[in-house]
């Protein structure tokens, strides 16, 4: 007859509940993650203010989780999606970034999103003189210098970047080009009236600079210094003691003889 020890009962009945727990616990594990994967979910929204026509970078939005019941369609779900697009409106920060909010590429015109503030795009008349012989290009560093007839006095504008060659904004030649009769400049705002009175009323001519730039810090002379004038070495000599007077001899007459006895 086989012997019943309760002992292998009892050890078989604990490692039985101890795995059912363990296995419960998974599936509950499980279940928590598999529903907060499906009720949340992520979109891109705009990390800062946005102006109408910003060339977006990868610093201006950011990934939010939001509820899955709150997604609207057309949020875009990753930043790479928007890099490098330009935005068709004002966007807050905060506010959810959409594929319409995006410009389509073939519907930029123009580079409007280029100019940064406090500047403006001014076009001036181009002739064989302002154009350089054709030799100017979008992309050059000029000076402009207005003319006033009426006051007799010219004025500087330094520095200025050539945005476009009539309408060139690149390096390469359209096939069908034309000579160009305009040239556009990035200057301040408030030169863009002095430049555009001046096309009324005075001459303006364009001078090219250098492409490598030219320094603008002032020199100042610093004359060499002067050589030290020779100077002989003097050397100190000891002084010489004159030589001492010797006393005369006192001469004593003792009888024949005579004896000297010195003091």
């Amino acid at each position: 007859m086989i012997s019943f020890d309760r002992r292998y009962f009892l050890a078989a009945v604990l490692c039985g509940l101890t795995a059912a727990l363990a296995l419960y616990y998974y599936l509950h594990q499980l279940e928590s993650t598999v529903t907060a994967g499906s009720r949340y979910t992520e979109i891109v929204v705009a990390a800062r203010s946005l102006p109408l026509r910003s060339l977006l970078q990868k610093e201006d939005l950011k990934i939010v989780r939001v509820e899955r019941s709150v997604k609207e369609d057309g949020d875009l779900t990753c930043v790479e999606e928007a890099v490098g697009q330009v935005t068709g409106v004002q966007l807050a920060a905060g506010q959810r970034v959409k594929k319409e909010h995006l410009l389509p590429e073939n519907n930029l015109n123009g580079f409007a999103h280029k100019i940064p503030p406090l500047w403006r795009a001014v076009t001036i008349s181009a002739d064989e003189v302002n154009g350089l012989s054709g030799m100017l290009m979008p992309g050059d560093r000029v000076d402009l210098i207005i003319f006033q007839q009426e006051e007799e006095k010219s004025e500087l504008i330094s520095d200025r970047q050539v945005l476009a060659i009539g309408q060139q904004t690149g390096l390469t030649k359209g096939p069908q080009q034309t000579k160009a009769q305009t040239i556009t400049l990035l200057v301040k705002r408030e030169e863009a009236g002095k430049i555009a009175f001046a096309e009324e009323a005075g001459t303006i001519r364009v001078a090219l600079r250098p492409l490598s730039g030219e320094q603008t810090t002032p020199q100042t002379y610093s004359p060499k210094p002067k050589p030290k004038a020779y100077m002989p070495i003097m050397r100190s000599v000891p002084a010489v003691e004159p030589p001492r007077q010797l006393p005369k001899p006192i001469l004593i007459v003792n009888g024949v003889r005579i004896q000297e006895f010195w003091p």
